[in-house]
């Protein structure tokens, strides 16, 4: 398990580890993966607690719900991939990332596009008149694959996406109601493990060396009116990393807990540049999503 946390414990070194007096309600919304394995070890061992943070994590189907929640004040705090914040932000709403999460780096692949072991798929050309399962679309995992698809010389009219949640990436293919998902660990390993799957790519890796593939994220206007309550939330989670850091067999059992399942892990970074939102923007700009110009640095919650 490889932890980046020197980020993250500078940031605990600004809150006290010791009881607080006032007792904040923070709802926090995640999709299924394990990227947000201190987020469950933090809420499992007690370390929300002790900041004063009474936490509730709350799954969602996709990770394209959030925005709107978190803008109706249904979460307070949620998991934004970058793509989702740029994209919120040009059509108006006020989403920040309040730190990093997981990191992608080409060492340490997590996310892969696969397809049924009967399948004739080898190549990114093969995609072409195919169905792709993706988590969300436009989200990262997807923006990626059609950057990917792009820089094969693959039409993307000839590609037909449909969002298809992790839980349902495994039957779904089995079934062979379409043709390939483009999915992230754990789910990877469990659709590998049927033993009726097979990997086109780590197609990430093609793309670029490393970068930033999930956030915390809010509103603005949350943030300013709760910057005590975010120093206490990141503080919780670099401890949950120390956790992990020395006890890797009980983060594998809290991990099993929260998903069901358990697999390798992602590169959990707190840190989080305005570079990682340039590549995504780049991507976004390629295929239209992207109309106006964006300090990307207003993108980052200091």
């Amino acid at each position: 398990m490889k932890l980046v946390i020197a980020a993250a414990l500078a940031v605990g070194l600004l809150v006290p580890s010791t009881s607080v007096a006032q007792t904040t309600k923070l709802n926090i919304g995640y999709p299924p993966a394990n990227d947000f394995l201190p987020a469950f070890v933090a809420k499992d061992q007690g370390f929300f607690d002790k900041r004063g943070l009474d936490v509730t994590m709350t799954p969602q189907r996709v990770v394209s719900n959030i925005p709107v929640a978190l803008s109706s004040g249904a979460l307070d705090i949620g998991a934004l991939p970058p793509t989702v914040i740029l994209g919120a932000r040009d059509g108006g709403l006020d989403l920040v990332a309040i730190a990093g999460i997981s990191r992608q780096s080409r060492e340490h692949p997590t996310i892969s596009l696969l397809v049924n072991k009967s399948s004739t798929i080898r190549t990114a050309s093969d995609l072409q008149g195919k169905k792709v399962g993706v988590p969300g679309l436009y989200g990262g995992i997807d923006l990626m694959l059609r950057m990917w698809l792009m820089e094969k010389k693959v039409p993307l009219t000839a590609v037909t996406f449909v969002e298809l949640p992790f839980p349902a990436m495994a039957e779904t293919l089995g079934r062979q109601q379409v043709d390939a998902v483009a999915t992230i660990e754990p789910t990877r390993s469990r659709i590998m493990a049927t033993g009726n799957a097979y990997k086109v790519s780590d197609y990430v890796g093609d793309l670029t060396d490393d970068v930033c593939l999930i956030t915390w994220g809010t509103t603005r206007a949350w943030a300013t009116n709760h910057r005590d309550t975010i120093a206490r939330f990141l503080a919780a989670l670099a401890e949950a990393q120390t956790f992990m850091s020395a006890h890797p067999e009980q983060a594998v059992a809290i991990e099993t807990k929260f998903l069901g399942f358990a697999g390798p892990t992602a590169t959990f970074s707190p840190k989080l540049n305005p570079s990682d939102f340039l590549f995504y923007a780049n991507g976004m700009r390629s295929i239209g999503l992207l109309k106006q110009n964006v300090d990307f640095s207003t993108l980052i919650y200091r």
